[in-house]
Order: structure tokens, then C-alpha cells, then sequence
């Protein structure tokens, strides 16, 4: 058995800021590799076995509060007394020290698509001002001996990202390794045969789901679903996600929640829809759409960010290469005309999300990757 300490963010599935990273961390805990055993920092804080750092604790959120530390900052300071075979940072930056450690642990970091895309696409921040700040980032991570995927990796064994995306990114910064990272994509479990037809709607229910409302471009997608449903009344649009004035949507053909837990997605949601449509402006991976393709269930999402790994344009989806209500319109009408093709898509989506993205996938190659760090 390899005891892996697995430090990365987790929050309760009914929290409204519950992303794609505590998704992963759940993931990891309820389908680990076989022989992996995960203790996961907040248990073992609860325990006694970890304790904060505390200055540090109180020093990096107010350099960050005044701006001197970039907002993308998200780390955690702590003392073990548990010694693993492996320490896994997924999603943070990280001091983690071992003062009764007797040998050397090696350490994965892991991301999604890294803390730059916050600032280069989701604040949209000018190059220069998101160099200055990745600078002064990283000068903060070498004074306190941290771990981080893109700005301090020289001491990690790997570095795990998830699509060639992320990893390109990494790369144009310089600091890690090209022998050192690699892209493992997120692994989950296959759901497809789980989606039936609750309510026995006829005609076809698209799917949006955006904690971040504007940003994945919910109101696009109402638009487009408007026009399209004067032509097909049958269509219906499912929308997760607040608006920015916080009011519930409410019109003919819409079903709307502000916010719905992950668990009542997987099991209620998702299973009633036959089309994910993300448009997003800003996106750094995009794991609703995994979540879309385990259900069996094409998806219409957007030609840049690592989109195009998931979605294959005409096989088992449609990329736009901007944004636009026509353009929605354009594959949303096709979805309403032919449910014959959604069927076809659907059982691509099953060929792709094996080849790639199964949890089975996910859980060897990462099972392969501790094997080696452990034998090293």
C-alpha cells in the first residue's frame, strides 16, 4: 500500500464556491488507484497529526490584501508529523515540513491549468503587469521554501497538469522542467447509462451550468435558446448558475437554479439533458464538460483554453471559434432537428471518454507515476 498525503483544496458540495479543484480532490478520495491510500491534510489537521504555520498563515493574505502578492495566491503552511510515502499538492501552492522526516518524501504537484490563467484570462491583466506579479510571487515562494507547479517546482519528482494547455503554459514560464511535467488528464467514473428522461420531455434540453454566470456567457446561451425555441417550442434549456443581478430566471421552456450542489447535478441534472452548451469568455479546463461526456452527452463549447482536447468538432460535439449567439444557434438548431445525431454523438462521446478520460485511465497512469517515484 503507498500512503500518499494529499494536500488540495476541498470544500462541503453544497458550498457555492465548490469548483473544478474540489471536484478533483473527491474524486481522488472516493476512486483512489488500487494500493493508494490518500490521507488528506484536513483530516489528519483534525487529528493533530498537521499543524498550521501560523505567521505564515497571517502574513500571505495580507501582502496579498495589499497587493503586493497577486491575487491568484492560494497556499497552505503546515507541520507534519505524518510521514507518507508520497506528498501530493494538487491545486495550491504549499509549505509542507517534516520534522521528524529520516528520508527523503518525493513530492507531485499537480493543477489544473495553473494560477496564470486567473490573471491572463480571467482578470484579463496586461502581460506586463502579470509579469511583474509572477515575479513578485515567486520571490515570495523562495523566501518561505514553498511548493508551486509553475513558479517553484525544483523540488518536485513530477508535475501533473491537465491538458497540453496547461502545460504549455507552464513551460513558457521557464521553471519547470520539460522532463518534469506531464498532462494527466481527470479521470471519472462512466455514468452514461444512468440518463434517462425524469419528466418525459419531448423534444431536446440543453444544459448550462456556470457558477460564474457572466463568464461562461449564461445569458449567450439564454439568447440563443430564445430563437431557437420560436422555431422548435418543444426545446428546453436547463440553466445553473447566478445571474448578476441574482434573480431567478423565469419564462417559457426555462427550468432555473442559482445554485444546486455537485451530487444533486450528477445524480438529477445532468441525466435529464441531452446537450451541454459552455461558451465560455475565460476558461482554463472545463470539467463540467468531462462531466457532460461521462454522462454520454455531446457538448458545444469554445475553439480555444483546452476545449479542443475534449471536444472533437463534429464527432462528439461543435466548437465555436467565438462566441456568439448565431453561432449557438447555428448547432443548437441541429441538436433540435435531428435527434438521431445526438444518439451518434452520444455513443462518441463514450469511445472518447475511455480513451482518455475514465477514471480507470486517470487511476493507472497515476498508480504508474508513484510506482516510479517510490522505486526512485
Amino acid at each position: 500500500m503507498i500512503h500518499v498525503l494529499l494536500v488540495s483544496p476541498r470544500l462541503p458540495p453544497d458550498d457555492n464556491r465548490y469548483c473544478g479543484d474540489n471536484a478533483y480532490t473527491d474524486t481522488l478520495l472516493q476512486y483512489p488507484p488500487p494500493g493508494v491510500r490518500y490521507y488528506h491534510y484536513e483530516d489528519l489537521m483534525a487529528s493533530g497529526q498537521i499543524r498550521k504555520i501560523k505567521w505564515l498563515y497571517r502574513i500571505g493574505p495580507r501582502l496579498r490584501k495589499r497587493g503586493i502578492l497577486p491575487p491568484d495566491l492560494w497556499a497552505e503552511y503546515l507541520i507534519s508529523d505524518f510521514i507518507p510515502d508520497i506528498l501530493h499538492i494538487q491545486g495550491f501552492s504549499a509549505v509542507v515540513q517534516f520534522p521528524n522526516l529520516e528520508r527523503r518524501v518525493p513530492i507531485v504537484l499537480g493543477t489544473s491549468t495553473g494560477s496564470i490563467s486567473d490573471l491572463k484570462y480571467y482578470l484579463s491583466w496586461p502581460e506586463k503587469r502579470i509579469r511583474r506579479a509572477r515575479w513578485l510571487k515567486r520571490q515570495y515562494l523562495q523566501l518561505i521554501g514553498a511548493h508551486d507547479t509553475s513558479l517553484r517546482p525544483e523540488h518536485a519528482a513530477r508535475v501533473l497538469v491537465w491538458s497540453e494547455f496547461a502545460k504549455q503554459m507552464h513551460l513558457e514560464e521557464g521553471y519547470v522542467r520539460p522532463d518534469q511535467i506531464e498532462v494527466l488528464y481527470p479521470g471519472l467514473p462512466w455514468r452514461g447509462d444512468e440518463r434517462i428522461k425524469h419528466n418525459g420531455r419531448r423534444g431536446t434540453t440543453f444544459l448550462f451550468i456556470g457558477s460564474d454566470f457572466k463568464r461562461k456567457n449564461g445569458h449567450l446561451v439564454l439568447e440563443a435558446f430564445r430563437r431557437v425555441r420560436a422555431k422548435y417550442p418543444d426545446v428546453h434549456l436547463i440553466l445553473v448558475g447566478r445571474p448578476a443581478n441574482g434573480k431567478q430566471i423565469a419564462e417559457p421552456g426555462v427550468t432555473h437554479y442559482l445554485f444546486l450542489p455537485r451530487q444533486e447535478l450528477l445524480e438529477r441534472i445532468y441525466p435529464q439533458a441531452d446537450v451541454l452548451v459552455l461558451p465560455s469568455r475565460a476558461e482554463g479546463f472545463g470539467l463540467v464538460l468531462l462531466e457532460a461526456m461521462s454522462f454520454g452527452m455531446p457538448v458545444l463549447g469554445v475553439d480555444g483554453w483546452a476545449m479542443p482536447e475534449i471536444i472533437r468538432h463534429g464527432v462528439n460535439g461543435w466548437l465555436v471559434s467565438q462566441p456568439s449567439v448565431d453561432a449557438l444557434i447555428e448547432y443548437m438548431q441541429q441538436c433540435a432537428e435531428s435527434p438521431e445525431l445526438l444518439i451518434r454523438m452520444g455513443k462518441q462521446c463514450k469511445k472518447l471518454f475511455n480513451q482518455r478520460f475514465s477514471i480507470e485511465r486517470h487511476n493507472e497512469t497515476l498508480r504508474q507515476i508513484y510506482d516510479e517515484l517510490i522505486l526512485c
